[in-house]
């Protein structure tokens, strides 16, 4: 699931609404502080945060920090969505862990397609180690090999 905060409604929802026609599940706070309560109270975090900026109450840099400095989350991708373009802020933003940066406007499309690349980079990729050949399969984790399910 894709978390989108951003105080714009409008906004908000025509990223929500373009994750879920592209294939994602998203989900959207009008704030930190119920994006803050939500992901500490879930048992099943975000595959990756959307984080505007500029948010009423506390700011989504000051966010950005508190998503890195926790080992529960610090591991989630954030992308920056912010109509924030000065050099300083991206810079600030990306060394502090976001995984990305996006200044408004943009369109839908390249959010989609910077939300799939930041996935691909940052997802666990599970190792596949068993080989197959015709009927010939070798897991190497169990250091076992087997001919037509035979031993």
């Amino acid at each position: 699931m894709i978390w989108c905060v951003e105080d714009d409604v409008s906004i908000r929802d025509i990223e929500i609404y373009t994750l879920e026609q592209t294939g994602f599940t998203a989900k959207g706070f009008c704030d930190g502080d119920s994006f803050w309560v939500e992901l500490a109270t879930t048992d099943e975090l975000p595959e990756l945060v959307i984080l505007d900026i500029m948010l009423p109450g506390e700011d989504g840099v000051s966010l950005l920090k508190k998503i890195k400095a926790s080992s529960r989350t610090r591991d989630i991708p954030v992308i920056m969505a912010t109509a924030k373009s000065v050099e300083y802020d991206k810079i600030k933003s990306l060394d502090m862990g976001a995984d990305d940066y996006l200044v408004k406007p943009f369109g839908m499309m390249e959010l989609v397609s910077r939300i799939r690349a930041v996935l691909r980079r940052t997802s666990k990729k599970e190792e596949d180690d068993t080989y197959v050949l015709g009927e010939i399969r070798m897991d190497r984790k169990k250091h076992e090999v087997t001919v037509a399910g035979e031993p």
